[in-house]
């Protein structure tokens, strides 16, 4: 009798021990569920209506690091890349510079946007070496604003303000016809002058001819570089570009 009764004390702890066990596996799973269900709607609902900060880095984390605007293949160099170059695309560096990088940009692009501190940083370390020359790249599908962010940075560049304006874009992601307006002022930029030149969309066409130029060279999306004369694709690291430049130095 006392051999019985120390079976079933046996069984029944063990049987116990393992009910517990599968209950907390159970409830960890379900747990982890939970917080993958949470994870998911909290992705979900911040890409379709989240700020934009947070949409950008959902994007750039889950998808190639580029905003198709055209489907088509882009070719690996553009030798006539200089023909493209025109009076009204901005410029900063030395023109004289041994690399040219031709810019096919979207101010409303989270890619640009994540390329910006990058870009601002080889425009500073590379600045004597290299010439860089921007060419607006709306992709209004994609980015309703983004129009109106170029025609604005091209009315401050007739006030020889467009890197300030630029800067300025990419540092706020604020591209709201107001807030174009209170970045026109920040500047100390002509308000009379700058609003007719936007209001009547001044430089529409030369914006068009930006477009057409990319559509020439094979530009998909934004960002897209054109090192003299090379296509480079989506946003690239810090060591990426030194990489690159430095390739291109020891030539």
């Amino acid at each position: 009798m006392l051999y019985y009764q120390h079976y079933v004390f046996i069984f029944y702890m063990t049987h116990t021990r393992g009910t517990i066990a599968i209950k907390i596996l159970v409830t960890i799973l379900v747990i982890g569920l939970i917080i993958f269900a949470g994870y998911t709607l909290y992705y979900l609902w911040q890409f379709k209506y989240g700020d934009p900060e947070i949409r950008a880095r959902i994007q750039l984390q889950y998808s190639d690091q580029f905003s198709k605007g055209i489907d088509k293949e882009a070719p690996s160099d553009f030798p006539q890349y200089r023909e493209i170059i025109h009076t009204h695309n901005p410029q900063i560096g030395n023109p004289q510079a041994p690399i040219t990088i031709i810019v096919f940009i979207d101010f409303e692009c989270p890619y640009c946007q994540a390329q910006y501190p990058v870009f601002s940083y080889i425009r500073d370390q590379y600045g004597p070496a290299i010439n860089i020359v921007f060419k607006h790249t709306p992709l209004t599908d994609l980015h309703p604003q983004s129009l109106n962010a170029a025609l604005a940075s091209s009315c401050a560049a007739e006030q020889q303000k467009f890197w300030e304006f630029h800067d300025r874009l990419f540092e706020t992601k604020q591209l709201g016809e107001h807030a174009l307006f209170e970045t026109a002022t920040l500047l100390k930029l002509n308000s009379s002058q700058f609003n007719n030149c936007f209001t009547t969309k001044k430089y529409l066409n030369d914006i068009q001819e930006d477009m057409n130029d990319a559509a020439r060279v094979g530009v998909r999306g934004t960002p897209t570089m054109l090192i003299n004369g090379t296509i480079v694709e989506g946003v690239l690291s810090q060591k990426n570009w030194d990489t690159l430049l430095l390739s291109y130095l020891k030539k």
